[in-house]
């Protein structure tokens, strides 16, 4: 498999709570939409550390450099940086989101029935800051 795109797909407003919408697109290995299940991934929101940590396995090619995806995390309310890298032991491709404020994350696998294969990720304002521990 590989990452072909990842896009901001929508700001909104729901409750007074801004929320952020950001799509990741599976390609095959020659970069051409996948229309199968998505691959393994595992999506952590890391509070101590205020970051979003996404591990996309077997994910070993990228159309999205990593100069670029941190111009697509550039405008956000959300998202301070982005970094991204590749693993070849694991095959696998790691991107971090360093975040600037808490926040709630929705992810959702978009796959089957004829649809592209991508990753739907909303980040929305919390309600209330966490307390420390």
């Amino acid at each position: 498999l590989s990452l072909i795109s990842v896009q901001k797909s929508g700001i909104t407003k729901s409750a007074g709570a801004k929320a952020e919408s950001y799509v990741l697109g599976y390609g095959d290995a020659t970069g051409v939409p996948f229309k199968g299940r998505t691959g393994f991934f595992h999506i952590h929101l890391d509070r101590a550390a205020n970051r979003i940590v996404i591990d996309l396995h077997d994910v070993q090619g990228t159309a999205v450099n990593s100069t670029e995806l941190a111009k697509i995390f550039s405008a956000s309310a959300f998202v301070l940086s982005a970094e991204m890298t590749m693993d070849p032991i694991d095959h696998s491709t790691n991107i971090i989101l360093h975040l600037k404020r808490s926040v709630e994350l929705r992810v959702l696998a978009q796959d089957g029935d004829g649809h592209k294969s991508q990753l739907v990720m909303d980040l929305r304002a919390t309600q209330k800051e966490p307390e420390s521990e």
